[in-house]
């Protein structure tokens, strides 16, 4: 019976060209990235340039030549690419907190600081006993002024004012112990017998700012807001304006059981010297230590 060749029926894949194989028409190789079909039977026919004998399949795209897209294989974790318009470039990891910011339409993106015009400028968390606690970070030119808050602070429990803090300043001669002025005036309730005394003091050419003026136990605590301005002005004396909040409770004592004390407090620290800081200590002649509390400064931009 005769025999009729019909050639092949489908392309026969032969992998990358080799100079010394035979090809034969629908034959498919692979070339300096593109493929090709025979369409002539050879051997040693270079698929680049025989075009009567190959016929080309798909070509390779473009390849990568810029430098920054050349080095993503080697770059560290967090990288970021972009297009800065004519090439492919790269951002590197940014510093902790920052977040990643468009400068709008035609600029390239960037790593940035949340911006706020209420600043935590420095902030200490006291759980174990200590002589004192200092907050610093004046910068006159960026704030308009200042705020101290206080949470939860008592001294150590021992001797005769416990609970009891109070304030100096910081110049370049170190924490000042004298040239203060305050006023003190608060309104307690006393919770055993519903009266609200009031009480006020006036302390002239004082050693301190007191903050608090009561005996603390165990689970109670002060909380305290101070705001000022101008720390390092050299043309005006310092004022600071403090409120506090206090909660006692005590089986003894003229104050009684259960009382609720906010207290006004109004300071001066009488010189035109330039302050680096502000002291928090237990009142003098009293504990020894400052047992807990959050100590935190904010700055209110201009």
């Amino acid at each position: 019976m005769a025999q009729v060749d019909i050639g092949k029926i489908k392309i026969v894949w032969k992998g990358a060209w080799n100079s010394s194989t035979a090809y034969t028409v629908d034959d498919a190789v692979s070339h300096s990235g593109n493929s090709y079909i025979c369409i002539q039977a050879g051997t040693n026919q270079n698929p680049s340039s025989a075009t009567a004998y190959w016929q080309i399949m798909a070509s390779a795209g473009t390849n990568g030549t810029d430098a920054d897209l050349l080095n993503i294989a080697s770059t560290a974790q967090g990288d970021i690419y972009y297009n800065n318009g004519s090439a492919i470039a790269r951002l590197a990891p940014g510093t902790a907190s920052q977040v990643l910011q468009t400068g709008g339409s035609g600029a390239n993106p960037s790593w940035g600081t949340v911006s706020s015009d209420f600043v935590k400028i420095q902030s200490t968390t006291v759980s174990s006993n200590v002589s004192s606690v200092t907050l610093t970070g004046f910068d006159d030119s960026i704030y308009a002024s200042y705020l101290v808050r206080i949470n939860n602070a008592i001294t150590e429990l021992t001797g005769t004012q416990r609970g009891r803090v109070m304030m100096r300043v910081n110049t370049s001669g170190g924490v000042q112990s004298s040239n203060y002025i305050y006023t003190f005036a608060y309104k307690y309730r006393r919770w055993d017998d519903n009266s609200t005394p009031d009480a006020s003091t006036l302390s002239e050419g004082d050693d301190k700012i007191k903050l608090h003026d009561w005996n603390l136990s165990a689970n109670d605590a002060m909380n305290t807001e101070i705001t000022f301005a101008n720390p390092q002005s050299t043309s005006h004396v310092k004022i600071f304006n403090c409120s506090s909040t206090a909660w006692k409770h005590t089986s003894t004592g003229s104050d009684g059981p259960y009382t609720f004390t906010p207290i006004n407090i109004n300071g001066v620290y009488q010189a035109t010297t330039a302050l680096t800081g502000i002291t928090f200590l237990p009142t003098a002649s009293s504990a020894t230590a400052i047992a807990g509390g959050n100590f935190s400064l904010y700055g209110l931009k201009k």
